[in-house]
Order: structure tokens, then sequence, then C-alpha cells
């Protein structure tokens, strides 16, 4: 079955499954990663098209995985499957604060706590650096990846605003194509 045939026929039922699972063991910069081992697996999306897909969406105000369900659940179902898809990766977490909230409040001083927040923020770690490998394995040119390096020292280290550090590569980027031209 062609790809795209696959995204538009997959039932709402499966999007929701898969932004439920995405949502109720991923936060933060996690997300992406979780999706994209998710819908690659369902075999919604080929991990160009995902690549093509969280590229816009970071380049859009809100947190990146939010904008990558909204966007992903529109492109397999439409408005619905939007709705369904943001909403299936809020809520699992939205209740899990709700529910476990006064329960860290009273024990959060705790050292036995520190340490599990301190294995999590390890684990979180890990998955961002898995997550960016892999990604980095798809550029294929030496100068894509060096791109990619000056970008990260520039918004990641030296804290420059990215339409800054877009400004600043863009001339790379331009050269590289005008001699592959």
């Amino acid at each position: 079955m062609h790809l795209q045939q696959q995204i538009t026929s997959s039932p709402l039922r499966v999007l929701s499954i898969i932004f439920v699972k995405v949502g109720a063991m991923a936060f933060g910069g996690a997300v992406p990663a979780y999706l994209l081992h998710h819908l690659l697996k369902h075999q919604l999306l080929t991990e160009k098209e995902y690549l093509e897909a969280l590229n816009w969406c970071q380049s859009l105000p809100g947190p990146n995985g939010t904008n990558l369900s909204a966007y992903l659940g529109w492109r397999c179902r439409g408005s619905w499957g939007s709705l369904l898809a943001t909403l299936s990766l809020i809520l699992p977490g939205a209740a899990w604060i709700l529910l476990t909230s006064e329960f860290i409040s009273s024990v959060h001083q705790q050292s036995l706590i520190q340490g599990a927040l301190s294995g999590a923020a390890a684990a979180a770690v890990g998955l961002i650096v898995a997550m960016t490998w892999k990604l980095a394995q798809g550029l294929s040119t030496c100068t894509q990846l060096v791109a990619v390096a000056i970008t990260f020292f520039l918004v990641g280290i030296l804290r420059i605003p990215v339409p800054l550090a877009i400004i600043i590569i863009a001339p790379l980027v331009v050269r590289h194509k005008v001699r592959k031209s």
C-alpha cells in the first residue's frame, strides 16, 4: 500500500493509541523521539517525512511535541485527527500531574525522591542524545553535519536566538547549495 494511502486510511483509534502511549511515557524533549519510534513502527511516515515535519514544527511557537502531534494528526486524518492527536498527547501527562502533585509536594525534599528525579533527568538526556545520533545519521554530507554542529554551538552553548543563528549559518548552506548545482 502506498504510504500516503496508509496514512489517510489509518483509523483515529490507531492515532489515538499512539499519541496516548507517547503522552503517557514521554515529556519535553523525549516526545519527538517516542513519536518517531511509534510512527515508523506503524509505518505511518518515513523517517524523511518525519524529519521534514519536525523541522517545520520547530519553527512554530510552542512545544515541539505538541506541534508535531497537531501536524501529524492533521496530516493523517484532517482537523479531527489533529485535535485527537493533540489531546491524546496532552491528557495523559495532565492527568498524571493532577494525580501526583499533592504527593510530590509532600515528599519532594526526601533524598530518595531527589535521587529518583536525578535518575529520570539522566534518562531523559540519554533519550535526547540517542535521538540526536539517529537524526545525525540521516545527514548526507559533511557540510550538513558542520551546519548542525555550528547551529548547536550557537544556540545551545552561546544561547544565541534561533533566528540569529539561522542568519549566521545561512551563508554556509547557500554556498554549499551553489557548489552542488
